[in-house]
């Protein structure tokens, strides 16, 4: 496979969001792989002048993961389960929209409440997968 084809599909994923592209050609194959994103620096405090409530939440806040493309969700070995706890970033799944695979990250540290698809299961643009308790 010439290189200037390679470099191009290395441009072309950088500037989209899926985290992977497969290329196959006759015998030949390539499969580029997009590492995370870097952590960005949290942003400063911002100091308010409203007083800060000291009573307990009643409620806990609950995140929604919702898919990012139309395709099949596979959620792979060591995929949470209700209960589980899951960190900032860590790896839920993929979904896998014309042979790309792109990943899905968890948004918020937490307990996993519902998982919401099963393995192999086709999912839609927006669709929750996941509801996690934030920590």
């Amino acid at each position: 496979m010439d290189i200037s084809k390679i470099d191009e599909l290395v441009e072309i994923l950088g500037s989209s969001r899926s985290t992977e592209i497969l290329v196959r050609k006759g015998q030949d194959s390539i499969h580029i792989v997009r590492s995370a994103k870097p952590r960005t620096q949290p942003a400063a405090p911002v100091l308010s002048a409203e007083p800060v409530s000291t009573s307990a939440a009643t409620e806990p806040e609950v995140a929604s993961i919702r898919s990012t493309k139309v395709g099949i969700f596979h959620s792979g070995a060591g995929a949470p389960e209700v209960g589980n706890k899951v960190y900032l970033g860590q790896p839920l799944g993929v979904i896998e929209s014309m042979k790309i695979f792109n990943e899905i990250l968890a948004e918020v540290t937490g307990v996993v409440l519902d998982v919401l698809v099963e393995d192999g299961s086709p999912v839609e643009y927006g669709q929750e997968l996941y509801r996690i308790e934030k920590a």
